[in-house]
Protein backbone atom coordinates (compact mmCIF):
# COMPACT_ATOMS: atom_id res chain seq x y z
CA UNK A 1 0.00 0.00 0.00
CA UNK A 2 2.70 2.37 0.44
CA UNK A 3 4.93 1.56 -2.20
CA UNK A 4 1.68 2.62 -4.37
CA UNK A 5 1.16 5.88 -2.55
CA UNK A 6 4.67 6.69 -3.11
CA UNK A 7 4.72 6.10 -6.93
CA UNK A 8 1.25 7.83 -7.36
CA UNK A 9 3.06 11.12 -5.67
CA UNK A 10 5.79 10.94 -7.50
CA UNK A 11 4.10 10.92 -10.97
CA UNK A 12 1.86 14.09 -9.60
CA UNK A 13 5.36 15.62 -9.20
CA UNK A 14 6.44 14.45 -13.07
CA UNK A 15 3.17 15.62 -13.98
CA UNK A 16 3.87 19.12 -12.73
CA UNK A 17 7.29 19.50 -14.00
CA UNK A 18 6.41 19.16 -17.37
CA UNK A 19 2.96 21.21 -17.15
CA UNK A 20 4.90 24.76 -15.54
CA UNK A 21 7.04 25.31 -18.02
CA UNK A 22 4.24 25.74 -21.02
CA UNK A 23 2.17 27.44 -18.26
CA UNK A 24 4.61 30.28 -17.74
CA UNK A 25 5.21 30.44 -21.35
CA UNK A 26 2.02 31.20 -21.90
CA UNK A 27 1.40 34.05 -18.91
CA UNK A 28 4.12 36.05 -18.49
CA UNK A 29 5.09 38.80 -21.23
CA UNK A 30 7.86 41.45 -21.93
CA UNK A 31 6.43 44.64 -22.36
CA UNK A 32 8.49 47.81 -22.94
CA UNK A 33 6.45 50.65 -20.88
CA UNK A 34 7.18 48.69 -17.87
CA UNK A 35 10.43 46.85 -18.67
CA UNK A 36 10.24 44.10 -17.43
CA UNK A 37 7.93 40.82 -17.53
CA UNK A 38 4.19 41.09 -16.47
CA UNK A 39 1.45 38.76 -16.14
CA UNK A 40 -1.06 38.89 -18.78
CA UNK A 41 -3.71 37.73 -16.40
CA UNK A 42 -3.35 40.81 -14.47
CA UNK A 43 -4.83 43.47 -16.77
CA UNK A 44 -7.50 43.32 -18.93
CA UNK A 45 -5.16 45.43 -22.43
CA UNK A 46 -2.01 44.81 -23.12
CA UNK A 47 -0.88 48.46 -23.56
CA UNK A 48 -1.32 51.59 -21.13
CA UNK A 49 -3.11 53.24 -23.87
CA UNK A 50 -5.60 50.19 -24.65
CA UNK A 51 -5.98 49.87 -20.63
CA UNK A 52 -6.57 53.59 -20.23
CA UNK A 53 -9.14 53.74 -22.83
CA UNK A 54 -10.89 50.54 -21.33
CA UNK A 55 -11.19 52.12 -17.86
CA UNK A 56 -12.34 55.78 -18.87
CA UNK A 57 -15.42 53.50 -21.21
CA UNK A 58 -16.29 52.40 -17.60
CA UNK A 59 -16.19 56.15 -16.04
CA UNK A 60 -18.87 57.26 -18.78
CA UNK A 61 -21.09 54.70 -18.08
CA UNK A 62 -21.34 55.17 -14.56
CA UNK A 63 -19.41 52.56 -13.00
CA UNK A 64 -17.22 54.48 -11.22
CA UNK A 65 -16.00 51.21 -8.93
CA UNK A 66 -14.62 49.03 -11.81
CA UNK A 67 -13.42 51.92 -13.84
CA UNK A 68 -11.41 52.78 -10.61
CA UNK A 69 -10.01 49.23 -10.48
CA UNK A 70 -9.03 49.71 -14.19
CA UNK A 71 -7.45 53.70 -13.47
CA UNK A 72 -5.14 51.85 -10.91
CA UNK A 73 -4.22 48.56 -13.21
CA UNK A 74 -2.85 51.65 -15.56
CA UNK A 75 -0.66 52.55 -12.93
CA UNK A 76 0.05 49.80 -11.65
CA UNK A 77 1.48 48.31 -14.44
CA UNK A 78 2.52 51.20 -16.50
CA UNK A 79 3.86 53.91 -13.82
CA UNK A 80 6.60 54.93 -16.56
CA UNK A 81 3.68 55.48 -19.40
CA UNK A 82 2.01 59.29 -20.70
CA UNK A 83 -1.66 57.92 -19.46
CA UNK A 84 -0.23 56.92 -15.39
CA UNK A 85 -0.35 60.42 -14.74
CA UNK A 86 -4.12 61.03 -16.12
CA UNK A 87 -5.09 57.77 -15.04
CA UNK A 88 -4.04 58.90 -11.19
CA UNK A 89 -5.95 61.66 -11.65
CA UNK A 90 -9.16 59.83 -13.19
CA UNK A 91 -8.87 57.85 -9.55
CA UNK A 92 -9.02 60.75 -7.77
CA UNK A 93 -12.34 61.88 -10.21
CA UNK A 94 -13.49 58.49 -9.34
CA UNK A 95 -13.41 58.50 -5.43
CA UNK A 96 -15.18 61.67 -5.55
CA UNK A 97 -17.85 59.76 -7.89
CA UNK A 98 -17.68 57.20 -4.81
CA UNK A 99 -18.12 60.07 -1.93
CA UNK A 100 -15.08 59.21 -0.52
CA UNK A 101 -13.37 62.81 -0.43
CA UNK A 102 -10.18 62.32 1.93
CA UNK A 103 -8.67 59.47 -0.75
CA UNK A 104 -10.03 61.17 -3.73
CA UNK A 105 -8.06 64.76 -2.45
CA UNK A 106 -5.19 62.42 -1.36
CA UNK A 107 -4.92 60.94 -4.74
CA UNK A 108 -5.25 64.63 -6.18
CA UNK A 109 -1.88 65.54 -4.20
CA UNK A 110 0.31 62.81 -5.57
CA UNK A 111 -0.91 63.88 -9.38
CA UNK A 112 0.69 67.27 -8.34
CA UNK A 113 3.44 65.58 -6.72
CA UNK A 114 4.59 62.52 -8.96
CA UNK A 115 3.79 64.21 -12.37
CA UNK A 116 4.60 67.48 -12.64
CA UNK A 117 3.99 68.03 -16.41
CA UNK A 118 0.60 67.46 -15.95
CA UNK A 119 -1.42 69.51 -18.23
CA UNK A 120 -4.02 70.45 -16.10
CA UNK A 121 -2.52 70.99 -12.60
CA UNK A 122 -5.24 74.38 -12.29
CA UNK A 123 -8.34 71.61 -12.49
CA UNK A 124 -6.78 69.26 -9.89
CA UNK A 125 -6.18 72.26 -7.15
CA UNK A 126 -9.80 73.06 -8.29
CA UNK A 127 -11.30 69.77 -7.17
CA UNK A 128 -8.95 69.92 -3.81
CA UNK A 129 -10.64 73.09 -3.21
CA UNK A 130 -13.93 71.99 -3.48
CA UNK A 131 -13.20 68.93 -1.61
CA UNK A 132 -11.72 71.27 1.22
CA UNK A 133 -15.02 73.42 0.92
CA UNK A 134 -17.19 70.72 1.72
CA UNK A 135 -15.73 70.26 4.59
CA UNK A 136 -15.91 73.55 5.28
CA UNK A 137 -19.50 74.23 5.09
CA UNK A 138 -19.96 71.34 7.41
CA UNK A 139 -19.84 68.26 6.01
CA UNK A 140 -19.82 65.24 8.43
CA UNK A 141 -16.66 62.64 8.11
CA UNK A 142 -17.61 58.69 8.65
CA UNK A 143 -15.95 57.32 11.98
CA UNK A 144 -12.93 54.94 11.01
CA UNK A 145 -14.70 51.30 10.09
CA UNK A 146 -17.87 53.14 11.04
CA UNK A 147 -20.19 54.36 7.79
CA UNK A 148 -22.11 56.66 10.11
CA UNK A 149 -21.05 60.30 9.88
CA UNK A 150 -21.37 62.06 13.19
CA UNK A 151 -18.52 64.75 13.38
CA UNK A 152 -17.78 67.75 11.11
CA UNK A 153 -14.28 67.76 9.44
CA UNK A 154 -14.00 71.10 9.44
CA UNK A 155 -9.94 70.02 10.71
CA UNK A 156 -9.50 68.41 7.95
CA UNK A 157 -10.38 71.46 5.79
CA UNK A 158 -7.84 73.61 8.00
CA UNK A 159 -5.39 70.64 6.90
CA UNK A 160 -6.72 70.70 3.00
CA UNK A 161 -6.83 74.66 2.66
CA UNK A 162 -2.88 75.01 4.15
CA UNK A 163 -1.84 72.06 1.53
CA UNK A 164 -3.38 74.06 -1.44
CA UNK A 165 -1.15 76.86 -0.15
CA UNK A 166 1.71 75.30 0.32
CA UNK A 167 1.86 73.32 -2.93
CA UNK A 168 0.97 76.48 -5.26
CA UNK A 169 0.93 79.28 -3.51
CA UNK A 170 0.72 81.49 -6.16
CA UNK A 171 -1.89 80.37 -7.27
CA UNK A 172 -5.44 81.76 -8.02
CA UNK A 173 -6.71 79.62 -5.00
CA UNK A 174 -3.97 80.18 -2.69
CA UNK A 175 -5.45 83.10 -1.23
CA UNK A 176 -8.83 82.05 -0.25
CA UNK A 177 -7.69 78.90 0.83
CA UNK A 178 -5.77 80.65 3.47
CA UNK A 179 -8.18 83.00 4.28
CA UNK A 180 -11.13 79.94 4.87
CA UNK A 181 -8.23 78.30 6.80
CA UNK A 182 -8.15 81.29 9.02
CA UNK A 183 -11.77 81.74 8.99
CA UNK A 184 -12.29 77.94 10.58
CA UNK A 185 -9.31 78.62 13.06
CA UNK A 186 -11.16 82.13 14.12
CA UNK A 187 -14.64 80.07 14.24
CA UNK A 188 -12.88 77.41 16.12
CA UNK A 189 -11.75 79.71 18.65
CA UNK A 190 -7.78 78.84 17.91
CA UNK A 191 -6.91 82.80 17.61
CA UNK A 192 -3.42 82.36 18.00
CA UNK A 193 -3.55 80.23 14.73
CA UNK A 194 -6.18 82.40 13.47
CA UNK A 195 -4.30 85.47 14.12
CA UNK A 196 -1.16 83.72 12.32
CA UNK A 197 -3.22 82.80 8.99
CA UNK A 198 -4.40 86.22 8.87
CA UNK A 199 -1.14 87.80 9.02
CA UNK A 200 0.47 85.31 6.37
CA UNK A 201 -2.01 86.77 4.19
CA UNK A 202 -0.97 90.51 5.36
CA UNK A 203 2.47 89.84 4.37
CA UNK A 204 2.28 87.09 1.08
CA UNK A 205 -0.64 89.09 -0.37
CA UNK A 206 -0.61 92.63 0.19
CA UNK A 207 -2.38 94.04 -2.29
CA UNK A 208 -5.15 91.68 -2.74
CA UNK A 209 -9.02 92.57 -0.96
CA UNK A 210 -8.44 89.35 1.36
CA UNK A 211 -5.68 91.56 2.92
CA UNK A 212 -7.84 94.19 4.00
CA UNK A 213 -9.92 91.39 5.79
CA UNK A 214 -6.86 89.69 7.33
CA UNK A 215 -6.47 92.71 9.04
CA UNK A 216 -9.90 93.56 10.03
CA UNK A 217 -10.66 90.07 11.19
CA UNK A 218 -6.33 90.12 13.03
CA UNK A 219 -7.63 92.76 15.07
CA UNK A 220 -11.19 90.80 15.79
CA UNK A 221 -9.19 87.67 16.99
CA UNK A 222 -7.75 89.88 19.76
CA UNK A 223 -10.63 91.73 20.70
CA UNK A 224 -12.78 88.12 21.34
CA UNK A 225 -9.25 87.40 23.09
CA UNK A 226 -9.80 89.94 25.59
CA UNK A 227 -13.47 89.38 26.01
CA UNK A 228 -12.35 86.13 27.45
CA UNK A 229 -10.24 87.34 29.98
CA UNK A 230 -10.71 89.48 32.78
CA UNK A 231 -8.19 92.08 32.26
CA UNK A 232 -6.00 91.10 29.38
CA UNK A 233 -4.12 94.34 28.28
CA UNK A 234 -2.21 92.98 25.96
CA UNK A 235 -5.32 92.18 23.72
CA UNK A 236 -6.88 94.97 23.96
CA UNK A 237 -3.26 97.15 23.23
CA UNK A 238 -3.67 94.40 20.22
CA UNK A 239 -6.67 94.76 18.99
CA UNK A 240 -6.57 98.66 19.26
CA UNK A 241 -3.37 98.70 16.99
CA UNK A 242 -5.13 96.06 14.36
CA UNK A 243 -8.36 98.32 14.16
CA UNK A 244 -6.13 102.26 13.91
CA UNK A 245 -3.71 100.40 11.54
CA UNK A 246 -7.01 99.49 9.91
CA UNK A 247 -8.35 102.72 9.81
CA UNK A 248 -5.07 104.32 8.37
CA UNK A 249 -4.68 102.00 5.65
CA UNK A 250 -8.65 101.82 4.52
CA UNK A 251 -10.38 105.02 5.69
CA UNK A 252 -12.87 103.87 3.34
CA UNK A 253 -12.83 100.67 3.76
CA UNK A 254 -16.18 97.85 4.03
CA UNK A 255 -15.54 97.68 7.79
CA UNK A 256 -15.24 101.07 8.74
CA UNK A 257 -18.42 100.84 10.77
CA UNK A 258 -17.24 97.86 12.89
CA UNK A 259 -13.91 99.02 13.69
CA UNK A 260 -15.47 102.21 15.22
CA UNK A 261 -17.79 100.76 16.92
CA UNK A 262 -15.44 97.78 18.60
CA UNK A 263 -12.62 100.69 19.16
CA UNK A 264 -15.48 102.34 21.46
CA UNK A 265 -16.42 99.14 22.86
CA UNK A 266 -12.90 98.85 23.64
CA UNK A 267 -12.13 101.97 24.94
CA UNK A 268 -15.24 101.08 27.55
CA UNK A 269 -13.59 97.47 28.58
CA UNK A 270 -10.30 99.09 29.28
CA UNK A 271 -11.48 101.82 31.46
CA UNK A 272 -13.43 99.16 33.55
CA UNK A 273 -10.79 96.83 33.53
CA UNK A 274 -8.76 99.42 35.10
CA UNK A 275 -11.52 100.59 37.74
CA UNK A 276 -12.00 97.19 39.04
CA UNK A 277 -8.14 96.39 39.52
CA UNK A 278 -7.99 100.11 41.29
CA UNK A 279 -11.21 98.45 43.42
CA UNK A 280 -9.34 95.14 44.01
CA UNK A 281 -6.33 97.31 45.45
CA UNK A 282 -8.42 99.62 47.52
CA UNK A 283 -10.24 96.54 49.26
CA UNK A 284 -6.62 95.14 50.09
CA UNK A 285 -5.65 98.73 51.33
CA UNK A 286 -3.11 99.40 48.98
CA UNK A 287 -4.18 103.36 48.93
CA UNK A 288 -1.53 104.48 45.86
CA UNK A 289 -2.04 101.83 43.48
CA UNK A 290 -5.92 101.90 43.81
CA UNK A 291 -5.10 105.45 43.11
CA UNK A 292 -3.03 105.39 40.36
CA UNK A 293 -5.88 103.50 38.35
CA UNK A 294 -8.52 105.38 39.70
CA UNK A 295 -6.06 107.91 37.93
CA UNK A 296 -5.80 106.46 35.24
CA UNK A 297 -9.08 105.97 34.31
CA UNK A 298 -9.53 109.84 34.85
CA UNK A 299 -6.75 110.80 32.50
CA UNK A 300 -7.13 107.99 29.58
CA UNK A 301 -10.74 107.39 29.26
CA UNK A 302 -12.42 110.86 30.78
CA UNK A 303 -15.82 110.77 28.67
CA UNK A 304 -16.73 106.90 29.84
CA UNK A 305 -19.24 106.40 32.64
CA UNK A 306 -16.37 104.53 34.63
CA UNK A 307 -14.44 108.10 34.75
CA UNK A 308 -16.86 108.93 36.69
CA UNK A 309 -17.51 106.38 39.47
CA UNK A 310 -13.37 106.38 39.30
CA UNK A 311 -13.43 110.46 40.63
CA UNK A 312 -16.13 109.34 42.81
CA UNK A 313 -13.60 106.50 44.56
CA UNK A 314 -10.47 109.42 44.15
CA UNK A 315 -12.96 111.24 46.61
CA UNK A 316 -13.97 109.10 48.90
CA UNK A 317 -10.38 108.28 49.67
CA UNK A 318 -9.29 111.65 50.40
CA UNK A 319 -12.31 111.89 52.72
CA UNK A 320 -10.97 108.85 54.91
CA UNK A 321 -7.45 110.18 54.88
CA UNK A 322 -5.66 107.47 53.53
CA UNK A 323 -3.77 109.22 50.39
CA UNK A 324 -0.88 110.43 52.12
CA UNK A 325 1.39 110.63 49.71
CA UNK A 326 0.87 111.71 45.85
CA UNK A 327 -0.16 109.37 43.92
CA UNK A 328 2.31 107.30 41.71
CA UNK A 329 1.82 108.98 37.69
CA UNK A 330 0.47 105.99 35.49
CA UNK A 331 3.92 105.72 33.17
CA UNK A 332 5.41 104.19 36.50
CA UNK A 333 2.53 102.12 37.17
CA UNK A 334 4.57 99.05 35.87
CA UNK A 335 6.99 99.56 38.62
CA UNK A 336 4.50 100.25 41.53
CA UNK A 337 2.64 96.61 40.59
CA UNK A 338 5.90 95.13 41.27
CA UNK A 339 6.22 96.38 44.11
CA UNK A 340 2.63 95.07 45.16
CA UNK A 341 2.07 92.28 42.82
CA UNK A 342 -0.74 89.95 43.78
CA UNK A 343 -0.59 86.96 44.96
CA UNK A 344 -1.86 83.51 43.12
CA UNK A 345 -4.63 83.57 45.65
CA UNK A 346 -5.20 87.53 45.16
CA UNK A 347 -6.14 88.09 41.86
CA UNK A 348 -8.57 91.54 40.84
CA UNK A 349 -11.58 90.44 40.98
CA UNK A 350 -12.69 91.69 37.21
CA UNK A 351 -15.58 90.69 35.44
CA UNK A 352 -16.33 92.05 31.96
CA UNK A 353 -19.92 91.60 31.09
CA UNK A 354 -20.74 89.78 27.66
CA UNK A 355 -21.48 92.92 25.69
CA UNK A 356 -19.77 95.17 28.14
Amino acid sequence: MKRILLLAFLALVVLACFSMPRVCAGAWIWTRETGRFRNVKDVTKENAREQFLYAESLEKKGDYRRALGEYKETVKHFPASPEAGTATFKMGVCYEELKNFDKAFKVYQQVLDKYPSFPQPEEVLRRQFGIAREYYEGKRRPLWLVKLKLFRARGAAIEYFNKIVATAPYSDLAVEAKLNAAEIQQRKKQFDEAIESYQYIIENYPKTPAAETALFQTGICYYDKALRARYDERSIALANTNFRGYLEKHPEGKYIKEVREKLMSLDQKTARGAFEVGHFYEKKKAYPSALMYYSEVLQRHPLSAWAVKAEERIKALGKQGVLEEKPPATDARAETEAAEEPGAGDTPNVVIPSDF
